[in-house]
């Protein structure tokens, strides 16, 4: 037997005689602790070693009270494990942020230019086809990346009326692009 156990076995004597017997005898209890604070399966054998080793490092000076050490040591742990959680998904969601502002460029640059080609013909199109209005709403949302609050601010206009801007000039310039895919001579 190792001398940590020794020293725990000595202050732990009345309830047992080694670490192991404590996990035999408190695993299920330990269990239901950590059902009770609802730890995600995947999650509880590290929680369990865990909880073991700090007992092991830092046994409980009265053995009449290692279920409370018990308790009090996995809801700490539970709670630390919360914390590393939340702060993980706090990470992910920022770093979903930063991912999102900056676009990652096609391979090939021909692509990306015959895109920005058609692009611009079709924002020229629009001058043409569509009332002010419309386009300066459509060019708003779509070249300046502006959501439709801030276009409604930027216009001194209702966001309703912004986004039935947007909704009605789309909607012509999709029937439009419909019509001269079907007229081969246009």
């Amino acid at each position: 037997m190792s001398s940590i156990q020794e020293n725990t076995c000595e202050t732990v004597q009345d309830e047992t005689c080694s670490i192991h017997e404590i996990y035999l005898q408190y695993k299920g209890y330990v269990l239901a602790i950590l059902h009770y604070h609802r730890v995600e399966p995947h999650d509880i054998e590290d929680v369990l070693q865990e909880v073991f080793l700090s007992l092991i490092k830092n046994p409980p000076q009265n053995p009449k009270t290692i279920k409370t050490y018990l308790y009090r040591t996995i809801t700490n742990h539970c709670i630390d494990l919360y914390r590393r959680k939340q702060t993980k998904k706090k990470h992910l969601h920022q770093y979903a942020v930063d991912f999102r502002r900056y676009r990652i460029p096609d391979e090939d640059p021909a692509v990306v230019f015959s895109r920005v080609e058609q692009i611009q013909k079709i924002f020229d199109w629009m001058e043409e086809a569509l009332p002010a209005y419309m386009v300066t709403a459509i060019k708003l949302r779509y070249q300046e990346n502006l959501n439709n609050g801030q276009i409604a601010q930027k216009l001194k206009k209702n966001k309703t009326t912004v986004a039935s801007y947007i909704s009605t000039g789309m909607k012509t310039i999709r029937e439009k692009q419909a019509q001269n895919n079907r007229d081969p001579e246009v």
